[in-house]
């Protein structure tokens, strides 16, 4: 893949998954989840998305949350992005 494709590809899965975790994602109160960086494989079939949760006794109830979450946030990206193919999203927490 082009590396300028790739560039552009990982921004728009940062803003876009901002973006689900707002409309989509309802955290316990005065929960913050933010994505850190997106780590596309070669093909850009897979994106592993790192998280960080504040405060992190939050940690262990949202990592569950999202797991169960990431079909759906494939879909929320689909929904968005202009391509034919859109990467899986896997969701790790730093």
């Amino acid at each position: 893949m082009n590396e300028r494709r790739r560039e552009r590809l990982t921004a728009f899965l940062q803003e876009a998954l901002g973006e689900f975790f707002l409309r989509e994602c309802s955290f316990a109160p005065g929960v913050f989840v933010s994505v850190q960086f997106v780590d596309l494989n070669e093909t850009a079939s897979r994106a592993m998305i790192a998280v960080s949760v504040f405060p992190d006794d939050a940690r262990g109830g949202v990592v569950d949350m999202l797991k169960t979450r990431e079909n759906e946030a494939t879909h929320f990206v689909r929904l968005r992005l202009d391509n034919k193919y859109t990467p899986a999203i896997r969701f790790t927490v730093q």
